[in-house]
């Protein structure tokens, strides 16, 4: 299998905290790793370890439709059946997504590196075009720049995302849940964007998003100093679909 993300939407069962949402990054060489874990119920979950190993993939030969992934990690194979060539269901409620990688559609990345005084923020817009959702690497950057020789940064950025027709969503530290600095590691070193300081309190999220005009506010500064807002169209995509 190439490298591949793969989105798990998965039930709760009994009131238990069971994941609602996985975000895996299945490489080419048999190893993975979790990238992100959102919860039904974050407060009775308590830190969650995004674990790493080995999976294997197997499509089954009286049912070409099906395929066994397992974890290394998992006591159980998980069965996805293929409604489409990228998206399926794992049992009656789950429902799994391939986000296959495609270098051929080329990974953008924009950057903007300012100066802003306290109240005021810096607007980087993007624009995701074609017909498919796209994951997308956002940042704001402010106490990693002293590591390349920027001498006055804005400590805390804050980091707000504007998309088309909808509520803005704003974003905290990559360090506040420590069980997700792996996972974003990772999708730095996918995006090919430079590692950030360990326990910093610079921002970063990555997101799925559907073609259209978007807007990202980098602020966050309480007297004159600079921040770098980045926004990486990452080149794993899916259709637009259920």
């Amino acid at each position: 299998m190439a490298n591949t993300w793969l989105n798990l939407e998965l039930t709760n069962r009994g009131g238990s905290p069971t994941a609602h949402s996985i975000v895996v990054s299945l490489r080419s060489d048999g190893t993975y790793q979790e990238l992100r874990r959102i919860f039904w119920n974050t407060i009775s979950s308590g830190p969650q370890t995004l674990l790493s190993g080995t999976y294997t993939y197997a499509v089954s030969m009286s049912q070409p439709d099906q395929a066994s992934l397992r974890f290394s990690e998992d006591l159980m194979p998980r069965t996805l059946i293929f409604t489409t060539s990228y998206s399926g269901t794992i049992d009656t409620d789950s429902r799994f997504t391939f986000f296959a990688a495609q270098p051929e559609s080329g990974a953008v990345n924009v950057s903007n590196r300012c100066w802003i005084s306290a109240g005021r923020t810096a607007i980087t817009g993007f624009v995701i075009g074609g017909n498919q959702r796209r994951w997308v690497l956002l940042r704001a950057v402010g106490p990693s720049l002293l590591e390349h020789g920027v001498p006055v940064v804005v400590a805390a950025p804050t980091l707000t995302l504007f998309p088309p027709g909808q509520a803005s969503q704003t974003f905290g530290s990559w360090t506040a849940a420590p069980s997700q600095v792996p996972g974003f590691e990772e999708v730095f070193a996918s995006a090919g964007a430079f590692s950030l300081v360990p326990d910093s309190a610079d921002c970063a999220t990555f997101v799925l998003l559907s073609p259209g005009n978007y807007t990202v506010h980098a602020g966050g500064a309480t007297s004159d100093a600079e921040v770098l807002t980045e926004a990486y169209i990452l080149d794993y995509a899916a259709p637009m679909g259920p």
